[in-house]
């Protein structure tokens, strides 16, 4: 905890995206790799961390050469969101039968 830690070690080092595909590439690929770090799975948890990932994507211009609205990457989060919570949702425990 008292190490520096240089960041960019861990951030992207290859071409930004120049494609909407590769750019949605990109995120579901982000998105997921940190959706497994979640403690609770919940949907505000969920939703809070995609667009949290999202956004920080915008915020570092590593879209800025792809050619994606806003509007797509509203609904790139809201499929991602549902995704997730399809994949994370958990179920309810069932009562043992009894013969």
């Amino acid at each position: 905890p008292d190490e520096e830690i240089d960041d960019q070690l861990f951030s992207y080092q290859g071409p930004n995206p120049s494609t909407k595909e590769q750019a949605i590439l990109m995120i579901a690929d982000t998105v997921e790799a940190a959706s497994k770090s979640l403690k609770e799975y919940t949907e505000t948890n969920i939703c809070d961390l995609v667009n949290r990932l999202v956004d920080g994507k915008v915020e570092e211009g590593l879209l800025n050469d792809a050619p994606i609205t806003l509007q797509e990457l509203k609904v790139t989060k809201e499929v991602l969101i549902e995704k997730l919570m399809g994949m994370y949702h958990t179920r309810i425990a069932y009562p043992e039968l009894k013969n």
